[in-house]
């Protein structure tokens, strides 16, 4: 059975839905910003300081890969050891 085809209306409406929905996401999205914002001045580096900022390596802390790399150690350490006892098993 052939897939039934929207006609020119309906993807007009679907559009108007669309944008509707577009909209109020940006609307929502939107920073609220407040006259306190505005009047806070900016830190500016004088260049000694970017040159020591740019110069420097930031060190990025994995915490994650700790604990999936115990999780992966186990996981092989399981299998090898049912290996171990499957082939004590068979050759027996």
């Amino acid at each position: 059975m052939a897939k039934k085809r929207k006609t020119l209306e309906q993807k007009k409406q679907a559009e108007q839905r669309h944008l509707a929905t577009q909209l109020e996401q940006t609307v929502s999205i939107s920073p609220v910003y407040s006259l306190r914002d505005f009047s806070t001045p900016s830190v500016t580096k004088s260049p000694q300081q970017q040159m020591r900022s740019s110069n420097s390596t930031a060190s990025i802390a994995y915490t994650y890969a700790f604990s999936d790399l115990r999780k992966t150690f186990f996981t092989t350490l399981a299998i090898v050891i049912a290996q171990i006892v499957l082939f004590f098993i068979v050759n027996k």
